[in-house]
């Protein structure tokens, strides 16, 4: 994914499947080999659609791997920004154009409930 060198009119829909291996860098971004032997930060979609907006939808949420949600409490809180661990510790604050969708099947075999935690931050249930 490319970014403009501005954020207006870009918004990207940005699907952020979840499953029992996903770990936050998968959508915030990681350390990544160069072709030159050195490491470079390539920042994830997640992290992207938080510097320039758009719409993350975090599908099957009731596949997140235990723990995982506390990563993503201070996105879906009041503070909206995310820390990029593998990025010197960079804050993103999030876009006034970034809207967060969880989407999970409650109570299929396989899934789990979401964390009381995690779930009240989703300000709409439907």
């Amino acid at each position: 994914m490319s970014c403009p060198s501005t954020a207006t009119n870009w918004s990207p829909l940005v699907i952020c499947f979840e499953y029992a291996a996903s770990e936050p860098s998968d959508y915030t971004g990681q350390l990544e080999p160069q072709a030159d032997g050195t490491l470079k930060f390539v920042y994830g979609e997640l992290a992207l659609a938080f510097k320039y907006g758009g719409v993350v939808l975090l599908d099957e949420l009731s596949f997140i791997k235990e723990g995982c949600s506390a990563d993503m409490h201070n996105a879906l809180d009041k503070l909206r920004q995310i820390t990029l661990r593998g990025n010197d510790n960079e804050v993103i604050q999030g876009h006034d154009e970034l809207l967060i969708i969880g989407a999970y099947n409650a109570g299929y075999r396989g899934t789990r409930k979401l964390n009381e935690a995690f779930a009240d931050r989703f300000t709409t249930q439907l």
